[in-house]
């Protein structure tokens, strides 16, 4: 997107004022959307993880050059595994309000411009905390899936949680009766 962006508008600079401009102008805006926007929130924007019966496998792009790798080679990003018989305790963080009517679309709306579902993202996080009996804490974030689609979010959630024990999932009264609505 970045890439189209930059040279949509490097093109049109390009071939209105100036070849040299344009070329100006276009890489500036693709190094401010893919650096300045991707590189920043990737781990809001993009955060894969799967569960298996055994193992959660998932990718972590907290560290910068982690980001960079998913940025630039995604299928060279590694992934980490959690063995299930490690975890200690699962916490669900942040999931109500649902925005059942709203989509991360590109919308421009009352509500707030074309970055209005990111901010949202940004401000509501919805996370897995995962916490080891090593006392590693391990956040696997839902926010993207929970505000594009909250109702199948909700719905494997409830599919992750059941595979576990009753006594290693700690939630809250409120996001209990949220997700067993």
């Amino acid at each position: 997107m970045s890439l189209l962006t930059g040279l949509a508008v490097g093109t049109l600079f390009g071939s209105n004022i100036s070849l040299i401009l344009g070329i100006e102008v276009g890489s500036i805006i693709f190094s401010v959307m893919f650096f300045g926007h991707y590189l920043l929130f990737l781990p809001t924007i993009f955060n894969y993880w799967e569960s298996s019966p055994r193992f959660i496998r998932y990718s972590d792009t907290r560290k910068i050059t982690s980001r960079i790798i998913a940025m630039f080679f995604p299928a060279k990003l590694p992934m980490n595994v959690i063995d299930k018989n490690n975890i200690k305790e699962i916490k669900v963080i942040g999931l109500p309000p649902a925005y059942t009517n709203l989509t991360a679309q590109f919308i421009a709306a009352e509500e707030g411009s074309l970055m209005y579902g990111l901010f949202l993202m940004i401000n509501n996080p919805v996370k897995i905390q995962i916490i080891l009996d090593d006392k590693t804490i391990i956040h696997l974030d839902i926010s993207k899936d929970y505000f594009t689609h909250p109702q199948t979010t909700i719905a494997k959630l409830k599919l992750f949680l059941n595979r576990f024990k009753t006594s290693k999932i700690n939630l809250s009264e409120e996001n209990l009766k949220f997700i067993n609505e």
